[in-house]
């Protein structure tokens, strides 16, 4: 069975609840279809855009209003601006911290990606956060004091999320962890 085939019957199963949204990591180790960290792909960043309008783009269904100037801001040097970068999704194989995920992401010439960049993502590609829980270790929320306190995006069963988390289990192996760089 090919891989695309494979992906279209979970999300076919996810949709008609035939398959639980828990098993869906499972699903994918077994038939090792995690390996998009090797891809590379282009995402463009409209800056031209508020928070919200980029929020609104992504047509999430369901998302916590915390993502506001308070807590998020976009960087004033490309308020105005459209911006492509390349970017990636690293998923470790082998026992990570959240400290030693960057360090990685950064020696391959990547940094960890931001919320403009995940919103970008999202709208681009809705499909992968159904695949994948991705975070954007990037933008920090600026009204916390712990570490790793990040938006990210996922599946649950009741439609796509664009929420946020204190990362704080210290395994950056077990989330798809997105990082760009300039082109």
């Amino acid at each position: 069975m090919e891989n695309t085939e494979i992906i279209e019957k979970l999300i076919d199963g996810i949709n008609k609840n035939e398959i639980p949204i828990s098993e869906v990591g499972l699903i994918l180790e077994k038939y090792e279809l995690n390996k998009i960290q090797s891809e590379e792909f282009t995402l463009t960043i409209d800056y031209r855009r508020t928070l919200e309008e980029m929020i609104a783009a992504g047509k999430f269904d369901h998302f916590r209003p915390k993502f506001d100037s308070g807590r998020y801001s976009l960087p004033p040097e490309l308020k105005g601006k459209i911006v492509t970068v390349k970017a990636k999704l690293f998923r470790f194989k082998e026992y990570t911290t959240n400290k030693e995920g960057v360090i990685k992401i950064m020696n391959a010439g990547y940094k960890p990606g931001t919320l403009a960049e995940l919103l970008a993502l999202a709208e681009a590609y809705p499909g992968l956060q159904k695949r994948f829980m991705i975070p954007a270790w990037g933008s920090q929320n600026q009204m916390s004091d712990q570490p790793f306190c990040c938006p990210f995006i996922n599946m649950r069963e009741n439609g796509r999320w664009l929420d946020s988390l204190v990362f704080n289990e210290d395994r950056a192996d077990y989330y798809h962890l997105l990082a760009t760089k300039t082109i």
